[in-house]
């Protein structure tokens, strides 16, 4: 057990705070959506932070004894006992806060757990079991069989947990909720300054600045004084290599793979000498040429260290008369239509020829023009850059505030909330 909370802070089992725990349930699909007398939520109804999306929950037929004994109510949370992933444990915990005046159920892969309002606050227990979840602790209550991870249940509602007095519940679970709605309207920011920018730039890069004058070409109007060019006639691409694992090293330069383009930074190193044309120095221009559709296949501008670049990346070489920035956003461009017609293997993995990419035709502009738009285009992502940075610091703070406020190594009555959303410093040093 954890070291003692504060005096009036109690440890106890999870499932002595519980009125009911129960499995969930299936029914039957109706032949018509209209038809259903329930609506089951599932795994993919989990998004981001935890929360329940309910557009998509499925329309099902519930029989009228488990409609009396299954029927969700507000407040209640849903706990996933089967599924999880290498890196997302089962026991991921949900709210239930209800959207409107359907009936809803979770399916037989959750259990309800039902709070004893007298002794705790629904929305501290949902905080509570979801700090469980996102730590270590989890693991040691999974079984895995066939790929699959279960819970295992009933050990883990003998899961201790600390417990204040009810009105420090109750404002653990606010600050927290606060926390969370703040990171949910710097995405929704996030998601928008990228709409944005990929709309204006899809109009800089096929309309210029300024004209007025278009000409009518193979893949639509560009401007009269732009050409058409292909990828091949903007840039040279060459391949990195294929490090084996009798390559691997646990020091040297980090070897470069298609999952470090995507935020990755688990790295395999080699320590040899490498030839000049495998390195790869920051603000490297790279296009990955196999990896999933919208999220690591396409062009990347390197943002980490000196390293070697693996195979199914290529180092992007502009011609003279191409800028970099103008040409990473124009290859963006072309990404999106190999994309639409390119096919892949194991599911959304893409895998393209090297002509697939240079026999792309991209309309290009003068120079001076082509470092006007690469000025917008840095703009806008330093604003892209702010906001996904606070985003971090958010969601940093939320990691902090859990560990700080549920153990009640920092106590609500010294926070200062719109001090610390606003702010680096960690919960302690604000709590004055």
């Amino acid at each position: 057990m954890a070291n003692k909370g504060p005096e009036g802070w109690i440890y106890t089992p999870i499932n002595s705070i519980l009125t009911d725990c129960f499995a969930g349930t299936w029914g039957k699909t109706p032949t018509d959506p209209a038809n259903a007398n329930a609506f089951a939520l599932r795994s993919t109804n989990i998004i981001n932070n935890n929360k329940l999306d309910y557009t998509t929950a499925a329309a099902r037929l519930i029989s009228d004894k488990h409609l009396k004994t299954k029927t969700l109510q507000h407040k209640d949370v849903i706990l996933e006992i089967s599924g999880g992933s290498t890196d997302q444990p089962v026991a991921r915990p949900a709210l239930f806060d209800a959207p409107d005046d359907r009936i809803y159920i979770c399916s037989n892969f959750f259990r309800t757990l039902r709070a004893d309002t007298k002794k705790v606050d629904q929305r501290f227990l949902f905080w509570s079991l979801y700090n469980i979840w996102d730590t270590p602790e989890t693991y040691g209550y999974q079984q895995q069989t066939t790929g699959i991870r279960n819970l295992n249940v009933s050990a883990y509602l003998e899961h201790p947990v600390l417990l204040p007095p009810l009105p420090e519940q109750k404002k653990i679970a606010a600050i927290l909720s606060s926390v969370d709605e703040a990171i949910e309207a710097t995405e929704a920011v996030i998601e928008q300054t990228r709409t944005i920018k990929k709309g204006l730039l899809q109009e800089l890069l096929t309309r210029g600045i300024g004209h007025t004058e278009f000409k009518k070409t193979a893949i639509g109007e560009i401007p009269r004084s732009w050409k058409l060019k292909s990828v091949d006639d903007l840039c040279s691409l060459s391949n990195g290599h294929g490090f084996r694992p009798d390559d691997w090293s646990d020091e040297g330069y980090p070897i470069i793979r298609i999952g470090n383009l995507n935020g990755s930074e688990k790295f395999n190193y080699f320590n040899g000498e490498p030839e000049p044309k495998w390195l790869v120095e920051p603000g490297q221009l790279l296009f990955a040429w196999a990896g999933v559709a919208g999220v690591s296949f396409g062009p990347t501008i390197w943002r980490g260290k000196t390293g070697v670049l693996n195979q199914h990346i290529y180092k992007v070489h502009p011609a003279k008369d191409v800028d970099k920035t103008w040409l990473f956003e124009a290859l963006q461009l072309v990404t999106s239509e190999i994309e639409r017609w390119a096919h892949g293997f194991k599911s959304s993995l893409l895998h393209v020829r090297k002509s697939d990419i240079t026999n792309q035709l991209i309309p290009f502009p003068t120079l001076e023009e082509q470092q006007s738009i690469a000025t917008r285009s840095i703009a806008l992502q330093r604003v892209l850059e702010d906001e996904e940075l606070q985003l971090s610091q958010l969601k940093k703070l939320k990691r902090g505030l859990l560990q700080d406020l549920l153990t009640g190594k920092v106590r609500v009555n010294t926070l200062d909330l719109p001090a610390l959303l606003n702010a680096e410093a960690p919960a302690e040093a604000l709590a004055e």
